[in-house]
């Protein structure tokens, strides 16, 4: 089959965005991230810092495709209610989970966390040219470096609010880099400048050099050291990860970031394809173990965000940059999703395969990755329909 790029379009523009935008957010800007299999909100109703900046970005995306105001609006309350109600005046940073009304509910501070709030800060500042959000976001890049980076160079996973004690101690994880990691780059693209892409730049080297192992996967969980924890102190390795990293490597290259990156980006989508996919109906795995053995009783298990960064990654190289090796995976786990994972009712996305709970919002699942998957099919639709103008490819 080949790669449908409009469906991703209309599934953005006439499923997923819309119906977010009819019940996220509240007249205080608060954005309802937990909604049940109709689309209509349910408990609990609390929003954590990353609920709340996700689905900022949500919105400033519809902005950006439509010019619509009301995504405008939304982008607009949502994030002058991130400011007012997240923000501790007294320590700093951001409390890491709040109530529709604003008031604080957990008061840690998330390095995860935190790299969402530079996410949808910067976001949120392309949309509404408020220097007032740059300089937020720049100040949680700064907050980030002066109290949760570690001694080895990496960040701690958390402090309590009054920034004195780390949580846990002696964990170590990749995935708030990671995000923080995409965080920088969106701030860089929005403005953020050198510190931005600086900052990006220390940490790209700090994973790729400390943290790859050397076959090319990058394991989930460290010790304080931040070597990689075996099986029986609870080690694993994130398949989706392995996809997600590889895109924002090779979206950095396109940014003018180091170009070397790109090796490490296709190995990465060699790693996830060989621990993940599976050839039998396209759908990729959720974990691998250290020794890189697939779990058996995760054999079977189909999350829907590994499939949507297994999508977003190997669109971007096999459209975008047009590597023809990786459009068969590609169109096998396109097939996957949209057969087993797309509501058919009432449109959205199932949370899994065969779901236990058909909810289409929480706290983790506010569709960001699907959104994210859209966008760059949206952008290689565009590239390749200005290079048939031109006479060049995507």
């Amino acid at each position: 089959m080949a790669v449908e790029l409009a469906w991703f379009r209309s599934h953005l523009l006439d499923d997923l965005l819309p119906r977010w935008l009819a019940v996220a957010p509240h007249p205080n800007g608060f954005l309802q991230p937990h909604v049940d299999r109709q689309w209509r909100r349910a408990t609990p109703t609390h929003a954590t810092l990353v609920s709340q900046c996700r689905l900022i970005h949500n919105f400033a995306v519809g902005w950006e495709l439509t010019g619509g105001g009301a995504y405008r609006e939304a982008v607009a309350a949502g994030s002058d209610f991130l400011v007012r109600s997240f923000a501790d005046a007294r320590h700093g940073g951001w409390f890491w989970s709040v109530e529709p009304d604003g008031s604080p509910r957990e008061r840690r501070k998330d390095t995860y966390g935190h790299a969402f709030a530079v996410f949808g800060l910067a976001h949120a500042h392309r949309c509404l040219a408020d220097r007032r959000l740059l300089s937020h976001a720049l100040e949680t890049v700064e907050f980030l470096e002066a109290h949760l980076r570690d001694g080895e160079g990496g960040y701690w996973q958390g402090l309590s609010e009054d920034l004195l004690d780390p949580a846990p101690r002696d964990v170590r994880s990749q995935n708030p880099l990671m995000h923080l990691y995409e965080a920088l780059l969106a701030l860089e693209s929005a403005g953020g400048g050198a510190r931005a892409r600086e900052a990006a730049d220390r940490l790209r080297a700090f994973v790729l050099d400390r943290l790859l192992a050397e076959d090319g996967a990058l394991p989930e969980l460290f010790d304080a050291g931040w070597s990689p924890l075996d099986e029986a102190r609870g080690g694993w390795i994130n398949v989706g990860h392995q996809f997600e990293w590889a895109f924002l490597l090779g979206e950095a290259e396109r940014m003018g970031h180091r170009p070397d990156s790109l090796s490490v980006a296709r190995r990465l989508l060699e790693v996830g394809l060989s621990l993940g996919l599976d050839p039998a109906d396209g759908g990729v795995r959720t974990t691998a173990m250290p020794d890189r053995r697939v779990r058996p009783e995760d054999a079977g298990h189909r999350g829907w965000w590994e499939q949507c960064e297994a999508t977003r990654a190997l669109m971007h190289f096999g459209l975008r940059r047009g590597e023809a090796r990786w459009l068969g995976p590609l169109e096998a786990n396109i097939a996957f999703f949209r057969k087993e994972l797309i509501d058919p009712l009432h449109g959205g996305w199932f949370c899994e395969s065969h779901p236990a709970d058909p909810s289409k919002g929480n706290e983790w699942k506010i569709d960001y990755h699907a959104v994210g998957m859209c966008r760059e099919a949206v952008g290689i639709a565009d590239a390749l329909s200005a290079g048939s103008r031109t006479g060049q490819g995507a």
